[in-house]
């Protein structure tokens, strides 16, 4: 029930597939066994991979709604020109727009933010080159990244997303470029490597057959104008930072597949780039450990993950992840620090009723994780967090799709939280104290969300919560409800010029 019938990285150059119109709907053909990728719990995926997963005879109109099949196959095609059409002398070109309107309408405050996408892309068999430009209204309250002026005098709130040079062979990639990825279920925030911040440029090395997946990445981080809070006297300055990670992904049967993510995010005033983390098969946690005292490197952050995967049945998806930033063996240790861990699972079933699917979902993250007593350490991307987005965070979803009223899909999800103010650019406090720590905001909210998609080109978004906050603004006995609305519409085109 895991892997696929073909190998789409023997094919060439494929860009990735970021349109989140149809995730979810994607999400749920995967889970319910209808569509099959190589190694699913690493995104995104790329659109000939998914091109030569939706094909009519392995998913019969009979069990899919047709229409919404042919909506996402049609969606895919736009953006890949398969070998067999490529224009062999000069190479293909695509061209794509999108622009949107948002409203959000939350906790007594109202935003409207306009926003625009453009991308062009050239292939030319086993390379190609892709470039994403988004323009965002919303960017002007992100001070951390944005906030400058640029040559027209006013604030730029525009940044390439997604550009990347990409070779592709048989079972090996080489990428070069700045894109959003998850590792971990699909639709579900990792907690090792997320799209929850901005992307970032990095180099990928990706080995990939039916038995494993291995990506080896390096990239540079923002600097840190940071401190080292176990000086006596606290030094400001800036500082360079450098992330490596190794991911293995293993599929074990054909029901199960299990992976490994090995970080390392390691920095300094006049750091460089570390041949010992460079090495695509070293073990980064341990070179820590064994090799810091003959190197120049003192401060580096090290983490740990291990994904589960499992489809007992065709209807039936179990997926954990546990995630380690720092664990104290010895018990003199546990005695002074606390653990620095996360943990994530989720249960989906579908088909209960027909296309539909069904889930539940827990999330609780340890205090302190992801950040360090040195705080270019910290492990952020411009203030957000490269996993999960919170830390001293807890969480439990139930939710409900439908796919069987086009052009509508509709979502039901009720939310139980609870979570403290904490930044992840502080330093690490080694105190032990409760979870989380004191007076945490917790909330139940009960959500409706219905996208509207009649054609590839255009689609709407409503969704309304009703959420009822205790110990509101981190205060406590503060009570206050909120019915918050949100509501998008989107259209987009896109052109084969060669």
């Amino acid at each position: 029930m895991l892997g696929s019938v073909t190998n789409s990285f023997g094919q060439g150059f494929s860009p990735y597939y970021t349109n989140s119109t149809y995730q979810k709907y994607l999400n749920y053909l995967i889970y319910s066994g209808r569509v099959k990728v190589d190694h699913p719990l690493s995104q995104p995926y790329s659109v000939a991979q998914l091109t030569d997963s939706l094909t009519e005879d392995r998913l019969p109109p009979a069990i899919l709604p047709h229409s919404w099949f042919s909506l996402l196959k049609k969606d895919l095609n736009m953006r890949y020109i398969p070998p067999e059409k490529e224009n062999n002398e000069k190479g293909n070109i695509n061209l794509g727009l999108e622009a949107g309107n948002s409203n959000y309408y939350k906790n007594n405050s109202n935003t409207n933010d306009f926003s625009a996408n453009g991308f062009a892309s050239y292939k030319y068999k086993k390379f190609g080159l892709y470039n994403s430009v988004t323009l965002d209204e919303a960017y002007k309250r992100d001070t951390m990244y944005f906030g400058t002026t640029g040559k027209l005098e006013n604030k730029v709130i525009s940044r390439s997303d997604e550009t990347y040079a990409q070779y592709e062979s048989k079972n090996i990639s080489l990428f070069a470029g700045r894109i959003n990825r998850n590792f971990g279920l699909p639709g579900e925030t990792s907690l090792i490597l997320s799209d929850e911040s901005f992307s970032f440029d990095h180099f990928a090395f990706i080995f990939n057959n039916k038995f494993l997946k291995y990506t080896s990445l390096f990239g540079r981080l923002n600097d840190i104008y940071g401190f080292d809070i176990r000086d006596s006297v606290q030094k400001l300055q800036w500082n360079r930072r450098f992330l490596n990670i190794h991911r293995f992904e293993i599929l074990l049967s054909k029901k199960i597949e299990v992976a490994f993510t090995d970080v390392i995010l390691f920095g300094g005033k006049d750091e460089f780039p570390q041949l010992q983390y460079l090495n695509p098969v070293n073990f980064l946690f341990m070179s820590k450990m064994s090799d810091r005292k003959g190197y120049e490197e003192g401060n580096a952050n090290a983490l740990m993950c291990f994904d589960f995967f499992y489809k007992p049945s065709i209807n039936l998806t179990l997926f954990g992840q546990f995630l380690i930033d720092d664990i104290d063996l010895k018990k003199s240790l546990r005695a002074i620090y606390p653990d620095r861990l996360g943990y994530s699972a989720k249960v989906i079933y579908t088909d209960l009723f027909p296309e539909s699917q069904i889930y539940l979902s827990y999330n609780r993250i340890s205090n302190w994780t992801y950040t360090s007593f040195y705080t270019w350490g910290n492990y952020t991307f411009y203030g957000k967090g490269l996993g999960y987005p919170q830390n001293g965070s807890e969480n439990l979803k139930l939710g409900f799709d439908s796919f069987n009223l086009f052009p509508f899909m509709l979502g039901f999800e009720i939310l139980a939280e609870q979570y403290r103010v904490q930044d992840l650019n502080a330093p690490f406090i080694a105190i032990k104290t409760n979870f989380p720590i004191g007076v945490p905001q917790k909330s139940i909210s009960l959500k409706f969300n219905t996208s509207f998609i009649p054609d590839s080109f255009i689609s709407a978004n409503l969704s309304t919560e009703f959420a009822t906050y205790y110990n509101y603004g981190f205060v406590a006995s503060q009570k206050h409800s909120f019915l918050n609305i949100y509501l998008s519409i989107k259209i987009q085109g896109i052109f084969k010029l060669l």
